[in-house]
Order: structure tokens, then sequence, then C-alpha cells
């Protein structure tokens, strides 16, 4: 015979923060409202590309690639990037390492503003300045 597995909770005994309660699911209902709308999406693009636009223009022998989609954004390096993302997180932008740790990633904010981005390459490229 098929045996259906019984779950061992009462009433009350699992929750979570972000489980499909009203707010929660009234929330992502919002966030797809607005990401859905094709000058949104527009928007990420174009911001995407000045980040990448303004990474390119970072002149160090160090800097071999420049890729992404949208505003995932890498800076891959000829040397391991953990220097450049602790010196640019002393000096206020997020980034990690990714690839073979000679990657520096960005993933801003999909509501990032220019300003930020062109605070983010420059301090990316006084970072990557610091390299010897």
């Amino acid at each position: 015979p098929f045996l259906v597995p019984v779950l061992a909770y009462a009433a009350g005994d699992h929750g979570s923060t972000f489980a499909g309660n009203p707010m929660v699911c009234n929330a992502a209902c919002a966030v797809f409202d607005i990401i859905s709308q094709p000058s949104f999406l527009a928007s990420v693009e174009a911001k995407g590309e000045r980040l990448r636009a303004g990474l390119r223009k970072i002149s160090n022998p160090h800097v071999k690639e420049v890729r992404g989609v949208g505003l995932l954004c890498g800076m891959q390096l000829d040397v391991p990037a953990g220097p450049v993302v602790n010196a640019a997180r002393e000096m206020g932008v997020l980034a990690i390492t990714a690839g073979s740790g000679d990657v520096v990633r960005l993933v801003p904010p999909l509501v990032v503003s220019d300003a930020e981005i062109d605070k983010c390459v420059e301090v990316l490229g006084k970072a990557v300045a610091q390299l010897q």
C-alpha cells in the first residue's frame, strides 16, 4: 500500500519570517509589478552598462576583463582579487571575490543611482591602483 507521510507539527510549531504569509505575498506581488515594467528593466540594463563602461575605463594592467549582465558585474584581474575587495570595503564599497579568486564581483541593488555607480567606479579605480 502507498503510505502518506504525516507531519509531526501542531498548529504554531513551525513559523518563518519569510514564509508565505499575507504580508510577504503582498510585498512579492508589489515587487513583481515594479520589476516587470519595461522601463524599470531598461533602467537596470542602462545602469549595468554604465557600471561596466566605467570599470573598463580603469587603466591598470592588472584588469584583464570586465563582464556582466544587467547589474551583475565582474572585473577579472591577473592577481588575486581579495586585496582589491578589502580596499574597496575600507572605502565604502561592498564587493566579493568570484571565479578562481581573481574576479571582483559586484551585485548592486536594482535601485542603485548613477551617482552611486560613479562612486563605486572611483573607489574600485583607487583600490586597483594599490596593487603592486
